[in-house]
């Protein structure tokens, strides 16, 4: 058994609606080891990004458990939670949205030392500022700089000093280069590997990009309509897609090679709606391998290789 950062089971999140219940993630389980980084991709409206606020404790589950360094979150009063969220930090998809644009940058950095009363002192505050702006790579004049001075990627990187500012253990990444462009989210993706190494650091990254994933995760779970299809590390997953889903993902990685043929799997049909959703393969209506079983059960996450898991009728 590994040393497990995270251990998230069951976990399910319905949001009321006039027209009824919407499932947005639907009994997910997986593990996270401590020093690794877990991948979640799925298209838009997957729920990864609703698992990552979960995971943050920025929405409270509807059942299920995140269970951090052995505590389960949910034992915890509220005050104790807030005193483990400087061990958990997020870094969000969007850095000007989720910076305050009446703050400077030291100001910003700041925030979470003081919002926690991690050093007391003036002098010794502003010292561990400039010590994170070094460590992100945001020049020392910017220091009373506003964010909508700064690019997209110095941005991102004072998002990335405000994770760091609380010595966390554990980061949620929810698509912290989707904005940016493809120059700079190579920037922001070693920066984020050398991090994880100089500060022993473990990551649950989110993202609908492949490609970015495949480069940095150890493991990678793909999700649809709030559950999860397949799961296996980062190396099987590319090499033995098995489910359909899974398959039609990796089939639209563009390549550079100019010779290769890429066998594209054109996905037809339309998403089902997430309310009041009827006990069937939530994949059904898009799959080409979509037969009588698949319209009346919900395939159950199984283990078909060593460490390789997918949740399809085709493998029952």
């Amino acid at each position: 058994m590994g040393d497990y950062i995270l251990e998230v089971e069951h976990l399910t999140k319905t949001f009321d609606t006039p027209r009824g219940p919407l499932l947005a993630v639907d009994d997910v389980s997986f593990n996270l080891e401590r020093g690794k980084i877990l991948g979640v991709v799925g298209e838009s409206g997957s729920g990864k990004s609703t698992v990552g606020r979960m995971l943050v404790n920025l929405i409270r589950p509807t059942s299920g458990s995140v269970i951090f360094d052995k505590v389960d979150m949910a034992t915890l009063s509220a005050r104790q939670r807030r005193g483990r969220t400087k061990d958990i930090q997020m870094i969000f998809q969007d850095p000007f949205s989720s910076l305050d644009p009446r703050m400077t940058v030291h100001q910003l950095i700041e925030e979470p030392i003081l919002q926690h009363r991690l050093i007391p002192d003036k002098a010794e505050r502003e010292a561990r500022v400039l010590d994170l702006m070094d460590t992100v790579g945001i020049a020392r004049r910017l220091y009373y700089s506003f964010p909508h001075e700064l690019d997209g990627g110095r941005r991102q990187r004072i998002g990335i000093a405000r994770a760091l500012a609380t010595n966390p253990k554990f980061i949620v990444c929810d698509e912290p280069v989707s904005a940016l462009d493809v120059s700079i989210q190579a920037q922001i993706i070693n920066l984020l590997e050398e991090l994880k190494e100089q500060f022993s650091l473990s990551y649950v990254f989110i993202t609908h990009d492949l490609s970015v994933i495949y480069y940095l995760a150890d493991e990678i779970i793909v999700m649809y309509m709030g559950r999860i299809v397949e799961k296996a590390s980062s190396d099987e997953l590319f090499a033995n897609p098995l489910h359909p889903y899974t398959q039609a993902l990796l089939s639209a990685i563009p390549s550079i090679d100019l010779n290769e043929k890429k066998n594209r799997i054109v996905l037809k049909g339309e998403i089902k709606s997430p309310i009041n959703l009827p006990a069937e393969c939530r994949f059904s209506g898009r799959c080409r391998h979509c037969h009588d079983t698949c319209r009346n059960v919900i395939p159950a996450l199984k283990e078909v290789s060593l460490g390789h898991y997918v949740a399809c009728t085709l493998f029952d």
